[in-house]
């Protein structure tokens, strides 16, 4: 007696081949619009030249009119003014310097620069672009102020600080400053400075009307 043995025909494996994840588009050089998103932020375009630019420019043209302003202010219980020259100065430099390399590592972060020279170029530019827009602003008022007859020394004096308040807070944004994450400790020393420049300007300010 044979069995009926039953034959079923083997199932017919298709091959699987294994593709290698494609690679995120890598980052523009940095001089043009950067698009950055991250969970739960929102989306907002960066620009890596401009940003920078207009927040060294804010934060020079800040520095130089508050320091300007106490350096000329003269106390007499202390015969001497509010602020020295050397320490004016020096005041202004550390400023600027500051504001610089802390807007060149954001636009770095944001739009990578493909190599150290390219990064040393771009920070380049955004020091030299920021010293001929303060030179040309500081040209301009200061002829205007020099033409006319009256004393518009407080006048200008106020549009300047705007103007650098407008181009510091246009710049951040830019930038992109104001997205990024930071962590408690980061946030207090940020409210801290930002504090110090508040009162800085508010002496300024007194002083002006002082004088």
């Amino acid at each position: 007696m044979t069995d009926d043995i039953a034959l079923t025909p083997s199932a017919t494996v298709a091959p699987t081949v294994a593709t290698a994840p494609s690679e995120p588009p890598s980052a523009p050089d940095g001089d043009g619009v950067t698009e950055v998103a991250s969970p739960g932020a929102p989306t907002r375009q960066r620009w890596p030249l401009l940003g920078p630019t207009l927040c060294v420019f804010g934060a020079a043209m800040w520095a130089y009119v508050a320091m300007g302003e106490l350096a000329t202010t003269y106390v007499f219980f202390a015969r001497g003014f509010l602020v020295g020259e050397g320490t004016a100065v020096l005041f202004v430099l550390a400023t600027t310097g500051a504001v610089w390399w802390l807007t060149l590592r954001a636009s770095l972060a944001s739009a990578p620069a493909r190599s150290i020279p390219r990064a040393i170029a771009r920070g380049l530019g955004i020091a030299l672009l920021a010293f001929l827009l303060w030179g040309f602003v500081t040209f301009v008022v200061t002829a205007f102020g020099q033409s006319s007859h009256k004393n518009l020394d407080g006048k200008i004096t106020v549009c300047l600080l705007l103007v650098a308040a407008a181009a510091t807070f246009g710049g951040r944004r830019l930038t992109g400053l104001d997205l990024d994450g930071k962590t408690p400790r980061e946030r207090n020393v940020s409210r801290a400075l930002w504090a110090g420049v508040a009162l800085l300007t508010l002496v300024a300010l007194v002083a002006l009307v002082a004088d």
